[in-house]
């Protein structure tokens, strides 16, 4: 079982709709959590793409912003969150530490190709790996904010992760994706 789902931008309060991961603290928290985890739950695996400097949750913000503020679209959601859900029943028992991060690493370079940087952690929940990204919605190629809410952009992004770990557990697509599609590849 291979399901995507994204962190939603709005919580529903009792006095209204208050709007999230808008502001630099809210993006410094998701890094964090994605790169360090909490007390309780840790990350097996964490990586960025797309930075200069690495592993440091400040810096990665702040080159964000910037890439933000070079095209003028540092208003909104500022960061997007993604998760993606993966049953271990999917992967080889004997391999499933490596092909998990190698996925992990292969669908952030597709985000990254796609134009947009990314911070990325790998949770073990026991029968499912949790893999979470936190994505700059704006890209640094040509400054387009990323959607992620969009049918066709959900459907390409499940056909590139069952590509992807299809092409590592050994069971190919009779289609897979084709990597070099990618402007930046």
């Amino acid at each position: 079982m291979v399901n995507i789902e994204s962190y939603s931008t709005q919580a529903l309060k009792d006095d209204g709709i208050v709007l999230r991961l808008r502001t630099e603290d809210e993006m410094l928290k998701m890094i964090t959590y994605i790169l360090f985890g909490s007390s309780y739950d840790k990350p097996i695996y964490s990586n960025t793409r797309g930075f200069i400097k690495a592993n440091n949750p400040t810096v990665l913000v702040k080159e964000m912003i910037q890439i933000q503020g070079m095209y003028r679209k540092d208003s909104g959601i500022r960061i997007r969150g993604e998760v993606i859900t993966i049953s271990k029943d999917v992967l080889n028992p004997a391999f499933s530490m490596a092909q998990i991060k190698t996925i992990a690493d292969r669908m952030s370079s597709f985000f990254f190709f796609s134009g947009f940087q990314c911070v990325y952690g790998v949770f073990d929940q026991g029968n499912t790996f949790r893999l979470l990204f936190g994505i700059n919605s704006v890209s640094f190629a040509d400054g387009h904010k990323y959607h992620h809410n969009n049918s066709d952009v959900r459907e390409s992004q499940l056909y590139v992760l069952n590509s992807i770990i299809g092409e590592i557990t050994g069971a190919p697509l009779a289609n897979p994706f084709d990597f070099a599609r990618l402007e930046f590849y």
